[in-house]
Parts: structure tokens; sequence; C-alpha cells
């Protein structure tokens, strides 16, 4: 549990100096043809931290061990070659946020679930929120999909870095 929470706190703060880098002309800068801005990606982000309030919701005893799906869920959101389509719900606004907005509601989020997965019990089920292909999650399970989501956007945040540097 130590180690997710590790994870956790590396990949948040990984996620916001890399955004706090930037220019607010920078986070709206369209890198290549098809590509979401860097300020889109943090809002997709922000989005997908709503996660918060299925760990908070409707629970029931997990009946597997709490960890069972964390290592597929690695794998797959670590693999840069297995390509991801976003929920509809998830897909950040065409508008611009202001970089301290956008900054601060991530800074917000990120300290409650870090908070979340220091003081809570993580073994129990999730039962607000299925994810597509995996089913129910535990709350670990959950936290450690959160890490790794992060970890793979930060990824295309560095591409996309990148890319305006060199325009």
């Amino acid at each position: 549990m130590q180690e997710l929470q590790q994870k956790l706190a590396h990949s948040f703060q990984e996620l916001l100096i890399q955004l706090d880098g930037l220019s607010q002309d920078q986070l709206d800068t369209v890198p290549f043809s098809g590509s979401w801005t860097a300020s889109q990606l943090g809002q997709h982000l922000l989005k997908s931290y709503q996660v918060l309030s299925v760990l908070q919701g409707p629970l029931k005893p997990t009946t597997r061990p709490a960890d069972a799906h964390v290592t597929e869920l690695r794998r797959m959101f670590l693999d840069r070659d297995v390509k991801m389509q976003s929920p509809a719900e998830l897909v950040p606004d065409a508008r611009p946020i202001p970089k301290p907005e956008l900054t601060g509601a991530l800074q917000g989020i990120t300290a409650q679930i870090t908070h979340f997965a220091k003081t809570e019990d993580l073994q129990p089920t999730c039962l607000g929120f299925e994810l597509p292909g995996f089913g129910a999650l535990t709350r670990l399970e959950w936290l450690a999909f959160v890490q790794v989501h992060t970890q793979r956007h930060i990824g295309q945040l560095k591409q996309i870095i990148s890319k305006i540097s060199e325009q």
C-alpha cells in the first residue's frame, strides 16, 4: 500500500511540475494534427480524477485479492503500443482553461486522492462504476488505475512538450 501511495504522490508531482513549466500559450498549442493540447490533457486527467466519488461511494466486501487486477492495469496502461479511446465523458473541452484554474484544480483533487489513499481502507470493492473489461474494482485497483493512467499521460505530455518546443 505504501508503494502505491508513493507512486501516486510521485506521479501527481511530476504531472504538476510538467504543466507548471508551460506558459498559457504553450498549454493551448496543438502540437500536431489530431492531438490534444497540454491543457486538454490536463482537463482529461482532471475529469478522470472524479473517480474519487466512486472510491467514496457504495462498497461491498471483496471476495478476491484486492490487487487482482493491478498487474494487468499496469501492463495495459503503460504499454504505449496499446491505443485507447477516451470515454466521451472524459474528453476535454475545446475551450482553453486558464493555467491557474487548471493547475489549482489538479492540485486540489490530487491532494484529496493522496489523502484518501493514506487514510482509507483500500480493500473493499467499489460498486459505483465498473471499468470496461475489468468490472468492479477495489479501491486499491482504482488507485492503481489512477496512477498508471496519470503516468501514461505524463508520457504523452512529454511528447507534446517536445513537439511544441520544436515549433
